[in-house]
């Protein structure tokens, strides 16, 4: 039989397991934070409605490819 408190000191004792937990730790304290630094939806930075529809979604025929331009 092996005591399982032994198991529970070893896990203690490596440096991966307690770098994780405090990541673990540290993440949760600040994932209470979030938002608050970004623009609501529907915001003065929108686009506004005054655009005209027509040269809004003008586009050519035009595919990229990785890095390269190709026209068709």
């Amino acid at each position: 039989m092996s005591d399982s408190s032994s198991d529970d000191e070893e896990d203690d004792d490596d440096p991966l397991s307690r770098m994780a937990n405090r990541i673990d730790d540290k993440g949760e304290e600040e994932g209470e934070d979030d938002g608050g630094d970004e623009d609501p939806l529907n915001s003065d930075d929108d686009q506004s409605d005054d655009e005209d529809l027509d040269t809004l979604f003008d586009s050519t025929n035009i595919i990229v490819c990785q890095f390269e331009k190709v026209s068709i």
